[in-house]
């Protein structure tokens, strides 16, 4: 009977307080954006927050890692930029200094942080910003999509409504100049 009890008592104090990271990573932010699209920087800065239980924690260090692919940071690895573990409390403003970003394409990343006692925390969530495009000629081959040629814009109020309805009925706002 004793032993049931202090089996009892055991997994009752052990479901009551579940462990709990001293310090997470939350709120993570490419550029001030959330898993941003279009990213037109070569340089794109990082943010992060932090959240804990104990009340004066802070980050004394933090690793950032950036890949190309998920399955990369999945395994902890990175072949964009891994800046190693740096002594710094920063958590804003943090520039990617890696490897040099391709226009138009997804990149991920996250930060792992050590807390006020030197104690190495849980990696981050995954997060994610995609490129958009950085100079003129990122452009070359493009072409301009539009329902009639340029230059032969809606000659009636009507018809510039009606183009405006069509226009802004999709997830995109798509700006059609003067008018």
């Amino acid at each position: 009977m004793k032993n049931g009890y202090l089996i009892l008592f055991i997994l009752l104090t052990g479901l009551s307080f579940p462990a709990k990271a001293a310090l997470d990573v939350v709120s993570m932010k490419c550029e001030y954006l959330e898993d941003p699209m279009g990213i037109d920087m070569p340089d794109p800065r990082f943010y992060w927050q932090l959240s804990s239980d104990e009340e004066g924690q802070l980050q004394k260090s933090y690793r950032l890692v950036v890949a190309s692919s998920e399955k990369l940071l999945e395994s902890n690895q990175a072949d964009m930029l891994d800046s190693g573990k740096k002594k710094s409390n920063q958590s804003t403003h943090v520039a990617y200094n890696g490897e040099a970003l391709e226009p138009a394409t997804s990149y991920f990343w996250k930060v792992k942080v050590w807390d006020k006692n030197g104690k190495e925390q849980e990696w981050s969530k995954t997060a994610t910003f995609t490129t958009g495009l950085f100079a003129e000629v990122d452009w070359k081959g493009a072409e301009w999509i539009s329902w009639r040629p340029q230059g032969s814009g809606p000659k009636s109020g009507g018809e510039r409504r009606r183009l405006r309805r069509v226009a802004l009925s999709g997830p995109y706002l798509v700006i059609l100049g003067p008018g």
